[in-house]
């Protein structure tokens, strides 16, 4: 089969637009159908890239054959597409359509000589538009793909919760009024060198304390910044506030930063002119930055994204693979990702000293790195004993609660007081 040359753009902001768009003109109730070539990553690695992009060109293909309707199909993230269903009359008759779609996602793919089976999860949410929105709907569509993941049924109930519509549009708006308003905050977690036994890294960490509801789960923030279309602005206030934060601490504090990179921005052109103003603007030298970001991220978003990190890499900033062993973990990253640093994931960590499984994949982990001239940084640090075990097995910093938990600007400078 021919696959063709030329791959959709991802467009959530086009997808948000026109979902809005028939929500305002339908009656009936108006159904998101989201859709995950889950296998994607796997793909990559074992078959190369090649066989990746001809797995997402053939579903695209495939999906407009079935479209009946312009302007309901969208690509909205690396291996996700999504239709909009308007004027559902019948919304449990969609499982029959649903059926039909994984059958025809689920046919091989022939590239080159090769053969590969494309693994499909759905998700799926309607609802009236008098009684949830947009970013509400796609929410609940999420959850229902997170369902499929686990291996559950779908579920066909209508979104007509109006308590639920309203929660969600009241975060929103408090989410907007939050980043306009300067409402958020970094907390502060040291990065101890295992070699000189001080700190001279931290990693800023979100917090939103919201009025009457307490602390917002950092990850619910972040969901709901991709939800509404402000991941770009959400970043560009951390790493401006971090960087800002890391400069007037000097030269009382010499310390470097690390910042959370959202996965959806890796491949974001607009992301390196992001990092070099907020470094000219507060002018700290670019080796003071670390940009973390998961390894799934890069994986899945690897021909966007390979260029956007080599020229952050040339520019002096340091690239650091975030929960690394969690994801599709391959020797086959470093010889194209820019990366500086490996950050082994906490669920490594905790139980090394009584998991000798554990601290086999620590040590050949921090090994891996050496050989590549990579930086290990230990997560989940919780006693004295896990401390001296990771400096024993060559591992260059250690994060973690025996450490310090992360902490509020008046508190990290309190703690690196007395240190």
């Amino acid at each position: 089969m021919s696959v063709p040359s030329h791959r959709p753009a991802i467009d959530r902001q086009a997808f948000f637009a026109a979902l809005e768009s028939f929500q305002a003109q339908e009656a009936l109730q108006t159904g998101i159908l989201l859709i995950d070539l889950c296998n994607l990553g796997e793909i990559n690695q074992q078959s190369g890239y090649v066989a990746g992009d001809a797995a997402i060109d053939t579903c695209m293909e495939r999906l407009k054959a079935i479209c009946k309707m312009p302007g309901t199909l969208f690509r909205t993230g690396s291996h996700h597409f999504a239709f909009i269903l308007p004027g559902l009359s019948n919304p449990p008759l969609m499982s029959l359509a649903i059926n039909k779609i994984k059958r025809q996602l689920a046919e091989t793919v022939v590239v080159g000589r090769e053969s590969i089976t494309p693994e499909i999860h759905v998700g799926l949410a309607f609802g009236s538009s008098d009684s949830t929105n947009a970013y509400s709907l796609f929410r609940r569509a999420e959850l229902s793909l997170m369902e499929s993941r686990r291996g559950k049924p779908y579920r066909f109930d209508a979104l007509d919760d109006q308590s639920d519509a309203d929660e969600q549009h009241l975060l929103a708006n408090a989410f907007r009024q939050a980043l306009f308003s300067n409402e958020f905050e970094l907390y502060y977690q040291p990065k101890l060198n295992l070699a000189t036994g001080r700190v001279d890294q931290v990693e800023a960490l979100l917090r939103w304390n919201l009025a009457g509801r307490g602390f917002i789960a950092p990850d619910q923030t972040v969901l709901l910044a991709e939800q509404l279309g402000e991941s770009y602005n959400l970043t560009k206030w951390v790493v401006n506030t971090a960087v800002r934060q890391i400069k007037n601490w000097r030269p009382e504090w010499d310390l470097g930063v690390a910042v959370n990179i959202q996965a959806g921005l890796v491949g974001e052109p607009d992301l390196r002119h992001l990092v070099h103003d907020a470094l000219a603007i507060w002018g700290l030298e670019s080796k003071h930055l670390t940009l973390e970001i998961t390894e799934s991220a890069i994986i899945e978003d690897i021909h966007s994204g390979l260029e956007n990190l080599q020229q952050l890499k040339d520019a002096g900033i340091a690239l650091s693979i975030d929960d690394f062993g969690t994801g599709y973990s391959s020797l086959s990253y470093f010889k194209n990702i820019p990366a500086s640093e490996l950050k082994i994931d906490r669920c490594f960590v905790k139980d090394m000293l009584n998991n000798e499984q554990d601290r086999h994949i620590v040590k050949i982990v921090v090994d891996i790195a050496q050989l590549f001239g990579l930086t290990v940084v230990a997560e989940g640090v919780e006693d004295a004993e896990t401390l001296k075990c990771l400096a024993s097995l060559g591992c260059n910093y250690a994060q973690g609660y025996h450490i310090a938990r992360p902490l509020p600007v008046a508190e990290f400078e309190q703690w690196i007081a007395t240190q």
